[in-house]
């Protein structure tokens, strides 16, 4: 199992952060991991919802589909929780949009899980997956026109 988790400072309103955010065929804008990505059903309340994303792989280009398992848009807290699945990785991710002392925070969680024991492949999972978050981290301040928040680099690529 690897994680990744970046928060990010904007000053942006929790409604219009979440906005961008919550469109999951947005990622290309943010994440250069994502070549592309598409929205493949949306529903009325964003729970079933799914995108398919294009990814920028070392193994090609696999498209990712996401399923929205979770939507809450409330005005000083909003989440969206979504999972999906992909050579043997699941991807679990929830992001948070939120007031704090500061402004609107953006708290990113992924969790990517795989199906058998891999050991040693755990450690260099966890190794890859911390440099493609740090890489979507940049892009993610840069779309929000923000900034990490103190205690990112403390927090980042737990596992």
């Amino acid at each position: 199992m690897a994680r990744y988790l970046a928060r990010v400072a904007t000053p942006l309103s929790v409604e219009t952060t979440f906005d961008k955010l919550a469109d999951l065929s947005r990622f290309s804008e943010w994440d250069p991991g994502v070549l592309h990505g598409r929205c493949i059903r949306q529903t009325a309340d964003g729970v079933g919802s799914i995108y398919e994303l294009l990814l920028d792989a070392p193994f090609g280009r696999p498209c990712l589909r996401y399923t929205v398992d979770r939507f809450e848009r409330a005005p000083q807290h909003c989440v969206i929780g979504f999972s999906g699945a992909i050579n043997g990785l699941k991807s679990v991710d929830e992001i948070r949009v939120a007031t704090e002392a500061d402004g609107t925070v953006v708290t990113y969680d992924a969790t990517l899980m795989t199906h058998f024991a891999w050991g040693l492949g755990d450690r260099l999972l966890n190794v890859y997956f911390r440099r493609l978050g740090d890489r979507a981290a940049v892009g993610l301040r840069r779309f929000l026109g923000g900034s990490a928040v103190v205690g990112d680099a403390r927090e980042r690529g737990r596992s």
